[in-house]
């Protein structure tokens, strides 16, 4: 007679091994009003991933998205905005997807190529 508990656990196939990547985001943001400026930006952050690293710091990060508030910017000041996702799949993060609250013209971006995170 068998005593109650849990079934012995039946060996299966490992789960697939998936390279994940990371991906990074360079933005330049240039004030080319005639005044003072200053903003938030907002980055989507894509399905799954997590924040690995940004700079300068964001006041908020959630989920779904990164927030940073940037400090006044003088006429023809620059100022960049810099991050890394991690635990991506290649092609997640082509392109980084922004939102401005204020009145801000973006200037450049470019994302680095993604590597992945074997060695991590």
């Amino acid at each position: 007679m068998r005593k109650g508990g849990p079934a012995a656990a039946t060996p299966s196939a490992p789960a697939a091994v998936v390279d994940k990547f990371l991906g990074k985001a360079q933005i330049t943001i240039t004030n080319y009003t005639l005044k003072k400026q200053k903003f938030r930006v907002y980055g989507v952050i894509p399905k799954h991933a997590v924040v690995a690293d940004a700079s300068p710091k964001p006041i908020r990060t959630t989920e779904n998205y990164i927030l940073w508030e940037v400090p006044q910017l003088n006429i023809a000041q620059k100022t960049e905005i810099s991050y890394t996702l991690a635990n991506l799949e290649k092609g997640d993060h082509d392109e980084a997807e922004l939102y401005v609250e204020g009145s801000m013209t973006f200037t450049s971006w470019a994302r680095t190529s993604g590597r992945a995170m074997k060695d991590c």
